[in-house]
């Protein structure tokens, strides 16, 4: 697939007949940074805001081929499928260059979506090694960035992702926009350790433990109150010293800490 530039964008807006109009609030693209162990798959949400009455959308991606395999892309927020993207027999991943390009099916009215929404998820296999890091960020080559509504071209606002190679050390709390993790304490960890979250709302958080090669040790799920609540983290859940990540997750929202486990 050939990925047309500003010329195909520009005819749907005129075909629209509405090059100019009433000012909307800038676009929102934005990708999550991500932590992984080597050899393990990881998943970035391309999320948006703003998203009303578009005619079009286009731009690339670019990451760094010596860290990430490209795998997939899925879970379409849209009517998409493989032409709206730059394909492998392009050579386009191979190089670290991922271009979408999208245009509505009703270019007069245009198509909304609601803030948060998911246009797609990249999935890429680490193959970097531990402390390495990859930018998975906006670029407009080989695809310029260009975002149209029934109104016009839009102004728009961007967040780049990453990948890390390794696991979160955290110093203060991690903010989403479910809950709010604070750091877990003590770190290191001799007999026990306290998890303290915020919620905003009632809601279920899910626990999950791994260890240092990314396996999986431990998964429960909680329903808590509203408010500041304490989850224990017994050393019991820990079968031997050493380095783990502890991950919570509500709703759409992840986070993650790393803990040091020691006798």
């Amino acid at each position: 697939m050939k990925l047309t530039p500003h010329i195909l964008s520009t005819l749907v807006l005129l075909f629209a007949g509405l090059a100019y109009g009433q000012a909307q609030d800038p676009v929102k693209a934005m990708l999550p940074g991500v932590y992984g162990t080597e050899g393990s798959t990881v998943e970035l949400d391309l999320k948006v805001e703003n998203f009303q009455d578009m005619v079009n959308s286009q731009f690339a991606l670019s990451f760094d081929t010596m860290i990430l395999q490209y795998l997939e892309v899925s879970n379409f927020g849209l009517t998409l499928n493989g032409e709206n993207f730059g394909e492998p027999g392009e050579g386009l991943v191979e190089n670290g260059e991922f271009s979408f390009l999208w245009v509505a099916d009703d270019i007069i009215n245009g198509e909304s979506v609601a803030d948060q929404t998911t246009l797609f998820t990249l999935s890429f296999k680490i193959i970097g090694m531990m402390g390495d890091s990859s930018p998975v960020a906006f670029v407009d080559d080989p695809t310029p960035i260009e975002f149209g509504g029934v109104n016009g071209v839009l102004e728009h606002e961007l967040q780049d992702g990453y990948v890390k190679v390794g696991m979160i050390d955290a110093v203060e709390e991690v903010i989403t926009p479910h809950f709010t993790f604070y750091p877990i304490t003590p770190n290191p960890i001799r007999e026990s350790a306290q998890l303290r979250v915020d919620l905003p709302r009632n809601a279920s958080i899910q626990l999950k433990i791994f260890d240092a090669t990314g396996r999986q040790l431990h998964r429960s799920v909680t329903d808590l109150y509203a408010g500041t609540q304490i989850i224990p983290l017994p050393k019991s859940l820990f079968p031997a010293p050493g380095t783990y990540l502890i991950q919570l997750s509500s709703g759409e929202a992840t986070a993650s800490q790393k803990v040091l486990v020691v006798d």
